[in-house]
């Protein structure tokens, strides 16, 4: 009988680690969000959430504030607004030199 080798789904676990930008006081993604939608005229965050190719529960995650925006997703808003990452970084309240 041959061994097979069965993969699960991975199961999420809570960040040990949570994002420095949490910690920040002026840290508030709700300005970002908002600049987003109106940009990309998505009036759900689900359809936020598909522009960007992520999950709409990724979305509201952010906009709880139960995770920061990473850089890929900061780099994937980017690419699909059209603003500049500065300007992204200073409506989520980001205004550190280096992150």
């Amino acid at each position: 009988m041959r061994n097979t080798i069965i993969f699960h789904q991975p199961y999420f676990f809570p960040m040990r680690n949570p994002s420095p930008l949490l910690t920040l006081p002026s840290y508030d993604p709700q300005p970002l969000l908002e600049a987003l939608s109106l940009a990309m005229s998505s009036e759900r965050d689900a359809t936020l959430a598909k522009a960007l190719g992520i999950a709409p529960s990724v979305i509201s995650r952010i906009r709880y504030k139960k995770i920061g925006v990473s850089a890929e997703i900061l780099i994937r808003m980017h690419e699909v607004s059209g603003m500049s990452i500065r300007t992204l970084r200073t409506l989520m309240g980001d205004h550190r030199a280096f992150f």
